[in-house]
């Protein structure tokens, strides 16, 4: 026998803490308040509209999912709290804390998953920004988004890739840029994700105000008493044999491997250190040629 869909949930209001009764059927679905499902299953169907809405519990908690299907988009007028009663914004979620050293394949407050037939390092799921792209506020477009990859393709092994990325317009195209690159292995990449065996790999200059390397060593050794200081012939042979100072990488080197911010500084100061002794040694040697020339005078 059909009859005219009316189906009464009981809705728990927190404030007044009463039992009240809900009527749900056509045209709307509107609940003011918690809902509770009382039995452990209830339908609603509207087929004009296309839509279905059930909610389904545990007859042993009072806990109760509620789902919508064949609806394109939901409208959630105020806020929405998930885990709370008290919601401090549009979508509030709130669930235990998560460990810093928790390994779980899902320990996450909030989850967001990217559903795909196949597994691809290209592809994953991503949290999108959305402005306006006209200046009037209208035309809304995802302008930033992070997006999280798979870094491999080893069979249930997905360790992952984290990108933090803007949109620009370029070549007549829009594209993403990889302004921020997290890797699995810890490092860190600006522009891009190849971060080679460095920690911190950037495609590009870096503009910085002050530069502090903490270096594990320094030249002060040249001024020891048994530094052993090569000649200036000894010096002037290496340059002519191999073109570069001693101690001091050639320009194939450098091209091929890069320097050391730390290391090369050192090296350096250890030159200027020597030239100081050399120059120290050669002020000896004219003021005793000055003694000289000033003693065949008086004579």
């Amino acid at each position: 026998m059909k009859k005219v869909l009316i189906i009464n949930l009981l809705l728990l209001v927190a404030a007044s803490g009463e039992a009240q009764i809900a009527t749900v059927g056509s045209p709307h679905f509107d609940v003011q308040g918690p809902l509770y499902v009382r039995q452990n299953y209830h339908t609603l169907n509207k087929a004009s509209n296309g839509w279905v809405a059930w909610g389904i519990r545990d007859i042993s908690t009072s806990e109760a999912t509620i789902s919508l299907s064949n609806i394109n988009n939901a409208f959630f007028q105020g806020n929405v709290g998930i885990g709370t009663s008290s919601s401090l914004a549009k979508l509030h979620v709130a669930n235990s804390s998560i460990s810093l050293t928790s390994t779980n394949s899902s320990d996450a407050n909030l989850i967001i998953q990217g559903t795909s037939s196949t597994r691809s390092t290209s592809e994953g799921a991503a949290l999108g920004f959305v402005v306006p792209a006209d200046i009037d506020g209208s035309n809304f477009w995802q302008q930033g988004r992070i997006l999280v990859t798979p870094e491999n393709t080893n069979n249930a092994n997905a360790s992952g890739r984290m990108y933090l990325q803007t949109r620009y317009h370029g070549n007549g195209a829009w594209n993403w840029r990889k302004n921020l690159v997290l890797n699995s292995s810890g490092s860190v990449g600006v522009g891009t994700e190849n971060t080679g065996t460095h920690k911190l790999a950037v495609e590009g200059t870096i503009g910085a105000r002050e530069i502090k390397v903490e270096a594990t060593g320094w030249s002060d050794f040249v001024f020891e008493n048994d530094y052993e200081l090569r000649t200036l012939e000894e010096v002037e042979e290496h340059i002519a044999k191999k073109g570069h100072l001693p101690e001091i990488p050639n320009k194939a080197e450098v091209t091929e491997n890069g320097i050391n911010l730390g290391e090369m500084n050192a090296k350096l100061l250890q030159k200027i250190e020597e030239l100081t002794l050399y120059l120290i040694e050669q002020n000896k040697e004219i003021q005793e040629l000055q003694k000289e020339v000033s003693a065949l005078k008086n004579e």
